[in-house]
């Protein structure tokens, strides 16, 4: 495990994260193309970060299951986790709000099938669809991430 360090936009929130791969996700979910425009991608894991100021953060339950907190001040997502449970919760991290992004390349993509035809990632990039996604937690298929 590596510790990287990251910040919201206007610097309020300040983190580190513990890593095992230096690898990330896209994600293709309604969800996260609406709130973020685009794609979101992020680093998978079971870590928590660990911020300096938790008050700095507001949460959004987007789902029976899920949950995201970001910045009030500035708008940045900074992650999103599973919602009633604290140990071993599964947590994605925002990978562009990590001072190092640079040196993280991407694993796959995910919710291929909710991806709207007026965009593509470029190279031959491991796919999962929703039903994939949500057998890997062990769920049933839910369209809210």
């Amino acid at each position: 495990m590596q510790t990287f360090e990251g910040n919201c936009l206007c610097g309020k929130n300040a983190f580190r994260i513990a890593v095992s791969e230096e690898k990330f996700s896209t994600c293709h979910c309604g969800l996260c193309r609406q709130q973020t425009g685009g794609p979101l991608m992020m680093i998978d894991g079971f870590e928590q970060p660990d911020f300096e100021h938790p008050a700095h953060l507001t949460t959004y339950h987007s789902s029976e299951w899920g949950e995201r907190q970001f910045c009030p001040t500035c708008g940045t997502i900074l992650f999103c986790r599973e919602r009633h449970k604290d140990e071993g919760a599964f947590c994605a991290v925002n990978v562009f709000a990590l001072n190092e992004q640079a040196r993280f390349s991407m694993k796959h993509q995910i919710f291929i099938d909710d991806k709207p035809d007026s965009y593509a990632l470029a190279g031959d990039i491991p796919s999962l669809t929703g039903a994939e996604v949500f057998a890997s937690f062990g769920k049933k298929e839910n369209n809210d991430a």
